[in-house]
């Protein structure tokens, strides 16, 4: 028997349900790019044997080890903005379900806002969760923290995913304007 997926209103008044994603699906997204290597400097063992150590920022003596270091920093943001791109698309295509308007109202708008409108329907949802129904970071973090705990994420994994949002994103996030707490809007 399956539980009840839970309810969230967002900040653009919308309300959807959240859903557990299968963990083999994030798996394969987190391993869908290739990690660059870390640059490695050598070792030379009591013994005359060589050994090549990966770098880290208290073995880097030269400017050149800090040149090579810096890139292989870049290389690695640049796999972490991928891979946190395809892991809100997973969230926002399988964790969230959301009702599509009736109308095109939405989609009239976003085109005179000239905003590229989307041939595939899967395109078209996303844009939709993207533009109309997530309002702020503050229902990016709420929703991303629902589907991890629908999927059997730890506590603990998610505090560590909490640190890695800019700014620090607090696990009561303020609503924007007032200045006061914006419970969570969850009904179980």
């Amino acid at each position: 028997m399956s539980k009840e997926p839970k309810s969230f209103l967002t900040s653009t008044g919308i309300t959807i349900k959240v859903h557990g994603i299968p963990q083999m699906l994030l798996d394969k997204i987190q391993s869908s790019v290739d990690r660059p290597e870390p640059p490695k400097y050598k070792i030379v063992t009591a013994s005359g044997e060589e050994i090549w150590e990966p770098h880290t920022l208290d073995t880097l003596e030269t400017d050149e080890d800090k040149k090579i270091y810096n890139d292989y920093l870049k290389q690695l943001a640049a796999v972490d903005a991928i891979v946190n791109e395809r892991m809100f698309r997973v969230i926002a295509m399988k964790g969230v379900e959301v009702e599509m308007p009736d109308d095109n109202a939405w989609v009239e708008m976003q085109k005179f806002l000239g905003v590229r409108i989307p041939d595939d329907p899967l395109e078209l949802k996303y844009l939709y969760v993207q533009t109309e129904v997530i309002g702020n970071t503050d229902d990016i973090m709420e929703i991303t923290e629902l589907v991890m705990q629908e999927t059997g994420v730890s506590e603990e994994a998610l505090a560590e995913a909490r640190k890695s949002f800019p700014g620090g994103v607090q696990k009561k996030p303020k609503s924007p304007g007032n200045g006061r707490s914006r419970k969570r809007q969850v009904v179980e």
